[in-house]
């Protein structure tokens, strides 16, 4: 059990959860809802690609391959792109298609056809070329949706907007279940073979509200924990190899994302000369998780450690790389996909000349913590990180995270320490769609030293009692971000409450009124 479920439990009752009975998962036990049960989908991929995919149910159609087209129209008169796709058990009757041959930044429509009944039309579209100039970028921000935590009203409301794109930042599915304190059933289930993944997905993809957004706009997609499970780290996979084999392959099948070597996900997207986008992955290549306190955790010389990495060296020096590249070719803004917050969330500060005088042994940034599963429990990285963009002055870094469960916004200077030193980011963490907030710490930390803002200077918002998504709007001259909120367990829809505006130049972020 982590931190966050263990708060979770305090409010509802931790018996009910704790010996609620696992089994593995159950077979799908779902409606027979034409051929295309788990909808479309479609994911960005380069200037002149996209990917395209569905899942055809044998339980109506024994067909060995389906036929997909695009066009350049939603009528879908003006075919510009078509073949055929193999379907088959291996696959769990997943199709995923690389489209190429299109034009740039372009608007595409499209559709699967098996035993000549046809599936919904979706809408997708392709990347500028790098040289091209781009006036604006829109995206939703979003992460952590466990289905039997509460209901999808957000795709719904995300569905329905002018976007150009979706960015889920992981937790697409959860491994475990709720049981009987979700409020929608599921198999009650911890997965661990390649089937009970598979059934996740399965389970997951019918709601129609997350339909219709992966219909309505192309995604980008990277996986947190909980496709594989809570907190791992690659010490975990190596020796629960098949298992994460299992979970990796699972998500590969039902993800809009193109491989590009054998697991791995990080990736950057380029948008003209407006936005260069890294997507990390923050869980395959970790360190040793070392747990941390249910509220606070010691910054030890452990967890200060420069040989721990967060990301591994090969995707350090990848990350680090990109970042000096956007910057050196112009590129407006420099924006990292990141699974857990960079922002380090600090109670007790013991980093200064009066501790200092009294332990001149302090390591570095000492003080209590929490969330050491982010970027804090791997802090000598992030000040790799921080010094990086301080040192080659690469301006309007802009980080978007979830994996919290709450809303945060902060600006992070090269030492956070250090009252004196540049801000090189800004950082912005969505909600969940779902997944359990943390309206009990907040309690908490409301009453403890005048609360969570107050103890760290980085953090200028949170509000952790509503699930949601961000709006992230960008042109040349600023950044836009509105988060939108609400109680997913009432399935009400998103409301705003809080906008802010970063002016390029400024690594700060201003609240706007709403």
């Amino acid at each position: 059990m982590d931190r966050r479920d263990f708060l979770r439990l305090g409010a509802v009752g931790a018996g009910a959860a704790a010996f609620a009975p696992l089994s593995a998962c159950a077979p799908d036990e779902l409606p027979v809802a034409g051929h295309f049960p788990q909808g479309i989908a479609s994911g960005l991929h380069s200037p002149t690609q996209v990917v395209l995919w569905t899942r055809v149910d044998p339980r109506v159609s024994a067909a060995p391959s389906c036929t997909w087209e695009v066009a350049s129209d939603p009528a879908m008169t003006t075919v510009v792109a078509s073949g055929t796709a193999p379907v088959s058990a291996g696959a769990d009757h997943c199709v995923k298609v690389l489209v190429g041959g299109l034009a740039p930044n372009t608007n595409y429509w499209y559709r699967f056809t098996a035993d000549a009944m046809q599936s919904p039309v979706g809408r997708t579209r392709t990347l500028p070329v790098a040289a091209a100039s781009i006036g604006s970028l829109k995206l939703a921000v979003t992460t952590c949706q466990h289905y039997s935590a509460g209901f999808y009203s957000a795709w719904r409301q995300i569905s329905q907007q002018p976007l150009d794109a979706v960015l889920f930042l992981g937790d697409y599915i959860y491994e475990n279940s709720m049981g009987p304190i979700g409020v929608r059933s599921e198999p009650i289930a911890t997965c661990k073979t390649a089937e009970e993944y598979r059934a996740k997905y399965r389970r997951y993809k019918t709601d129609p509200d997350l339909q219709a957004a992966h219909a309505a706009h192309p995604w980008m997609v990277i996986w947190d924990d909980h496709e594989l499970w809570n907190d791992h780290d690659s010490v975990e996979i190596a020796t629960q190899q098949a298992r994460a084999d299992a979970a990796h392959e699972a998500w590969f099948l039902y993800q809009p994302v193109w491989p590009i070597d054998h697991f791995q996900i990080y990736r950057s997207l380029r948008w003209g000369n407006l936005a260069d986008l890294a997507l990390l992955d923050t869980r395959q290549y970790r360190g040793t998780h070392l747990d941390d306190g249910l509220l606070f955790t010691e910054m030890t010389p452990e967890l200060a450690d420069p040989n721990r990495s967060l990301l591994g060296s090969t995707q350090r020096d990848w990350l680090l790389n990109t970042l000096t590249a956007a910057e050196t070719d112009n590129v407006a803004w420099k924006l990292l996909g990141s699974q857990v917050m960079v922002s380090p969330i600090r109670f007790v500060d013991l980093d200064t000349p009066e501790e200092r005088a009294k332990n001149p042994g302090l390591v570095r940034h000492a003080g209590l913590y929490t969330n050491t599963d982010g970027w804090t429990g791997f802090s000598a990285e992030r000040d790799v990180l921080l010094n990086h963009l301080g040192e080659n002055e690469i301006g309007n870094v802009i980080v978007l995270t979830g994996d919290y469960h709450a809303f945060f916004q902060a600006d992070v200077r090269q030492d956070y320490d250090d009252d004196t030193s540049p801000h090189v980011l800004t950082e912005f963490v969505v909600s969940s769609i779902t997944s359990t907030t943390l309206n009990l710490v907040e309690q908490v930390i409301a009453s403890a030293n005048g609360g969570l803002l107050a103890a760290h200077p980085a953090l200028n918002f949170s509000n952790l009692d509503l699930n949601g998504w961000g709006l992230f709007e960008l042109v040349a001259s600023k950044a836009t971000m509105t988060f939108y909120g609400h109680d997913s367990k009432v399935n009400e829809t998103p409301r705003p409450i809080a906008r802010f505006e970063v002016p390029s130049g400024t690594n700060r972020a201003t609240r706007l009124p709403l």
